[in-house]
């Protein structure tokens, strides 16, 4: 007798299992306003921050003075995936940073 309402009871857990897994567990109805108001905006770091105003002030200056080092056919060409100001931006940071490590003049 045992035997018998145990395997009923694995009888029933396996039916319930078998529904979750084909229909899935049921979903309250929330409101899409609700939802959208636990929502977080997109987060920028600082450094993300600082990057996007240097290339702009990059693309402004390149701009006005009508010089572009490299025309958007030559970077395709290079396959290179940025703006001529990004990769300005870019170039200028590395060649900088070896700048300024310059051993002291014996």
């Amino acid at each position: 007798m045992m035997l018998l309402l145990l395997g009923l009871v694995l009888l029933v857990g396996a039916v319930a299992l078998g529904y979750v897994a084909v229909a899935g567990v049921p979903e309250a109805r929330v409101s899409k306003e609700r939802i959208a108001a636990y929502s977080v905006a997109e987060r920028r770091s600082v450094l993300t921050r600082m990057t996007d105003t240097a290339v702009a002030q990059v693309e402004r200056l390149l701009s006005s003075r009508g010089w572009r080092p490299f025309s958007a056919s030559e970077l395709e060409l290079a396959g290179v995936r940025m703006s001529a100001a990004s990769l300005v931006v870019m170039i200028s940071s590395f060649s900088g940073h070896r700048l300024r490590r310059r051993p002291p003049a014996a």
